[in-house]
């Protein structure tokens, strides 16, 4: 059902929450990163804080999440030694899990988003890992659909 909504969402900040919903399903926590303009930030969580996590950081800054961000390809193991993930996962109460997820949300080889998940002192299955794939190609999916409908919306003013 959730795959359905996504897609008829109208924006971006809708695709986000059900996005974040239907990743929900396969880990104990998950966030949906917006990549835009260099800058990383929360978009939408489950499983995490009551609110939405405070998180905006330049997306060159070397970090399994820049490097997923640039390279399209998605981690999952151990979380890294890196100081930048220790801190983002401190900001989304994260600090003290076993495994990490972090895949790309891609449209047409450019990445829109990251979706972080985990399952806290467990590690992320391969059949949740996979799911977690399949929920950020649904999520590409609506946020291509809307992109689309913009630019023929622009077209149209235009002409």
């Amino acid at each position: 059902m959730l795959e359905a909504e996504l897609d008829t969402c109208r924006s971006p900040h809708a695709v986000a929450q059900l996005g974040a919903q239907l990743a929900g399903n396969y880990a104990a926590a998950v966030a949906l990163l917006q990549v835009h303009r260099g800058m990383i930030q929360a978009s939408s969580s489950r499983g995490l804080a009551e609110r939405e996590p405070a998180l905006f950081f330049p997306a060159d800054t070397p970090s399994l999440f820049s490097d997923v961000a640039t390279s399209g390809q998605p981690f999952r193991g151990a979380p890294t030694g890196d100081a930048l993930a220790a801190r983002i996962l401190r900001v989304l109460r994260r600090a003290y899990v076993r495994e990490i997820a972090v895949l790309p949300v891609t449209v047409r080889a450019h990445t829109l988003g990251l979706l972080y998940a985990d399952n806290g002192p467990e590690p992320v299955g391969d059949a949740a890992f996979a799911a977690l794939g399949a929920a950020c190609t649904r999520i590409a999916s609506a946020y291509e659909r809307i992109i689309l409908l913009r630019k023929r919306g622009a077209a149209r003013r235009d002409a």
